[in-house]
């Protein structure tokens, strides 16, 4: 059954704080991406949150990879809550005392998110040994779906709250769901892996390893790149929302976190109708249907001008996202040797965010030389264009391109 691993107390329990802490994260996401609006104009600086976010996950993954298998998830899981905790309260503090300003927001937005790139790894890993080997691919659509419906219910309480408490007292929330995760963490987690000392030398022959782990399983190669390629296409999305929708259009703060949650609202759709298509699609068909929805989705955002046709947008784009994150991080935690699953995911992580970390980079510098509308185009093409090297294969892909220039050149 689709929610047959919440029978377990343990993976239940877990299931149930993080569900909390991701509400708060998301309350944490939506409440920075709205002050930088306040404190900016800047359509580059404003896409710069993401890649702050992500960048972090790009540069430590691998490490906090070889960190989990050395010394312990969970000891690794709960110094990175305890490390996350804490900058979310400095946070609150400087934001309380007038101090804090767009570059100060996207670096602390940096140091918050690399507590997250320690975490990611170790949890990931963890959370499939929660549950029997046939449940681990359900487990990680349950994790989705707890993460997606706290994208529903978090947003909405920034967008609401940020004008009557102020950013500080709703990070500050944020820093007390970590604190709570790690008194649940500390009495539910038991990991199999010991702790051992670990040295600087280790950790760089353990990220050696975990790029030679590449090449051990070569099925995986496919698995990156196409994760690289999506996320890097869609995360154009993530960067501009906020601008698009408080300074281009104008919407109250709380319409950003009405329009995150929609995001949420999709991937609850998609948590439950996954189990299903799992048994009549193969993983490539549903990561390249994906894509063809993210594609629509660009370019339509960039003719949506009304609150109604960009919720609709923004419930297809979740969808999108929740489909692709669903697949990759199911296949990974299912389908290789427990022993070095948190390197592989650490290695997918690098994937993961580093296409973040650059799309987003690049859809703000595009938004701010060429408009909105042009940006979102040309990333719309873009996207397109990836789409059909993944239904037809590259040698098609080029193929069609020839006779297309052909048929330009004869006319």
């Amino acid at each position: 059954m689709f929610y047959s691993p919440l029978k377990n107390a343990v993976f239940r329990s877990v299931w149930l704080v993080m569900f909390f802490s991701n509400a708060c994260t998301w309350l944490h996401t939506v409440t920075a991406s709205i002050l930088i609006t306040k404190l900016t104009g800047s359509a580059m600086l404003i896409a710069l949150v993401q890649t702050a976010s992500v960048l972090p996950i790009f540069l430590l993954s691998i490490p906090a990879g070889v960190l989990a298998d050395f010394i312990g998830r969970k000891s690794l899981i709960i110094f990175a809550q305890a490390l996350m905790a804490t900058i979310a309260f400095v946070m609150a503090l400087i934001t309380f005392s007038g101090c804090m300003t767009p570059y100060l927001l996207i670096g602390t937005t940096f140091l918050l998110n690399t507590g997250l790139a320690l975490n990611q790894p170790a949890w990931q890993a963890t959370s499939s040994t929660l549950v029997p080997a046939s449940e681990v691919k359900q487990a990680a659509a349950l994790n989705n779906l707890s993460f997606n419906v706290s994208r529903c219910i978090g947003p909405a309480i920034a967008g609401y709250y940020f004008a009557k408490l102020g950013a500080g007292y709703l990070f500050m929330l944020n820093g007390l769901s970590f604190l709570i995760a790690i008194v649940v963490f500390s009495k539910k987690i038991v990991t199999g892996n010991k702790s051992n000392p670990v040295t600087v030398r280790m950790i760089y022959k353990g990220c050696l390893q975990t790029i030679i782990l590449y090449k051990r399983f070569p099925e995986i190669k496919a698995i990156f790149i196409k994760a690289f390629l999506y996320f890097f296409v869609s995360s154009s999305v993530w960067a501009l929302l906020p601008y698009i929708v408080i300074v281009y259009h104008k919407m109250p703060d709380s319409k950003l976190g009405l329009l995150t949650g929609m995001v949420g609202l999709g991937a609850i759709l998609n948590a439950y109708g996954i189990y299903y298509f799992r048994k009549k699609l193969t993983d490539f068909q549903l990561t390249t249907f994906s894509l063809f929805l993210s594609t629509v989705v660009i370019f339509t955002l960039s003719l949506a001008s009304t609150f109604g046709e960009m919720a609709i947008v923004m419930l297809v784009f979740g969808y999108s996202w929740s489909v692709s994150v669903s697949v990759f991080n199911g296949t990974l935690q299912a389908d290789f040797p427990v022993e070095i699953r948190s390197r592989l995911i650490g290695l997918y992580f690098v994937f993961f965010a580093g296409s973040q970390a650059l799309g987003g980079y690049i859809s703000g510098v595009l938004t701010h030389n060429f408009g909105i509308f042009n940006a979102l185009t040309i990333i719309s093409i873009l996207s397109m264009v990836i789409f059909f090297i993944y239904f037809f294969g590259e040698k098609s892909f080029r193929f069609f391109v020839r006779s297309f220039l052909n048929i330009i050149k004869n006319n």
